[in-house]
């Protein structure tokens, strides 16, 4: 999943490094809520800010950014992506999605 959203980025021109930090931050998000990104949610968003500003003491800016590169990745996300899960799941394929463990 991860390697479609990266690729949609590139399309769009973006610099790698770009691309880059926005796949380190999901990956960063992804490890904190142990949940895979179709089932995120705004408290998990909301933990995880207030996590990163009060202990780890990063700015607001970042937070702002990260944000909304969190927003561009969800919606990212086919409506399907439940079913393709399932699907894969009982090809034997397993899910070969982000997170958790990525």
């Amino acid at each position: 999943m991860l390697t479609g959203w990266r690729n949609q980025q590139l399309a769009r021109r973006l610099a790698f490094s770009n691309v880059e930090a926005r796949e380190r931050m999901v990956r960063a998000f992804a490890a904190h809520s142990q949940h895979y990104p179709w089932s995120w949610s705004a408290q998990m968003v909301d933990e995880w800010m207030t996590d990163l500003r009060a202990v780890r003491g990063v700015r607001a800016s970042t937070l702002g950014g990260y944000q909304s590169v969190g927003f561009s990745m969800t919606e990212a996300l086919p409506a399907e992506v439940d079913l393709l899960v399932v699907g894969a799941g009982q090809a034997g394929l397993g899910a070969a999605y982000c997170c958790p463990g990525c």
